[in-house]
């Protein structure tokens, strides 16, 4: 073969093989640029108007194309069957429909009771106030010999409860009889049921006057979200100074929003023990609320 042109066909043949080389690498890249996409879309721009030269370059705009086409696919989009679509659906209705209960549930928890809130903030270990409940307690509950009282609460959390707390205003001077105690009632309807107790205490109502008191229950309950009512006795045989704790007035115009027969806070006469259940019917309403509150 002449040797001139034997050199022009390896010649040929060097750069036959360099162009697929530069063919294959391209390519290579190219296939590796769409699968390591960031999930970010970039939409094709149209232009202002048809035919105005301002939008994207047909190529330009097809590789966006592809570029979704690629995330979609290594999302498994193409393996979804028509079952699988109509659970999504349904999943997205239900997401949808129960939006605005979980936001009013974490508007509940998150925001709530301003004074609970600053309480806690404050590094109180109160879990609940007495329904309407809203500022510092001013006003003081003159206790009466025989009488159970009772006060409302909502729990918005599911918590463990591990008793009372009050603060004396006025120490009792008293000689103690039956029982003088708290308790805890769970609510179910208009029907009050005792769930925890404190022990019976004669020296309960006799704290210094201001200081704060600590009422355990002789076992800690672990309580569900939802509605709880206190209750505690005041009771003596022979008395030089009534007790008093502290209280928050201004509850009558309140309870009158409550239709179902519960009272905010009330009292129920002769009592010398509180009972195991309680009905709201069986609670004269009261004009304040008691200021005890759940730890």
């Amino acid at each position: 073969m002449n040797r001139t042109i034997r050199d022009y066909l390896i010649g040929f043949i060097i750069a036959a093989v360099v162009f697929l080389v530069a063919v294959v690498a391209k390519n290579r890249i190219e296939q590796s640029r769409y699968q390591s996409l960031s999930r970010a879309i970039d939409t094709v721009n149209v232009g202002t108007g048809a035919n105005t030269g301002t939008g994207d370059p047909l190529r330009t705009a097809f590789i966006k194309v592809n570029r979704l086409i690629v995330m979609m696919d290594s999302l498994g989009i193409d393996d979804l069957t028509t079952s699988d679509i109509t659970t999504l659906a349904a999943v997205a209705e239900i997401a949808d429909t129960t939006e605005v209960a979980v936001s009013l549930s974490e508007y509940e928890v998150n925001m709530g009771n301003y004074l609970l809130r600053e309480l806690q903030a404050s590094g109180a270990d109160i879990k609940a106030l007495p329904i309407s409940a809203t500022q510092v307690a001013t006003a003081y509950k003159e206790l009466a010999d025989g009488t159970a009282y009772y006060t409302l609460f909502y729990l918005p959390l599911s918590d463990t409860i591990t008793g009372v707390k009050f603060i004396q205003r006025t120490q009792g001077g008293y000689t103690a009889a039956d029982s003088n105690y708290v308790a805890l009632y769970s609510v179910s309807g208009t029907t009050y049921t005792k769930v925890a107790t404190s022990i019976s205490n004669g020296n309960l109502w006799k704290g210094t006057s201001y200081s704060l008191q600590t009422v355990p229950f002789t076992s800690a309950y672990v309580a569900t979200a939802g509605l709880y009512m206190v209750g505690f006795t005041y009771n003596q045989s022979a008395q030089t100074t009534a007790p008093s704790i502290y209280s928050w007035n201004g509850v009558g115009a309140i309870s009158q929003l409550i239709t179902g027969g519960h009272k905010i806070t009330g009292t129920v006469a002769a009592q010398a023990n509180l009972p195991a259940s309680e009905t709201a019917g069986d609670i004269t309403g009261g004009d304040q609320v008691y200021g005890v509150w759940l730890y």
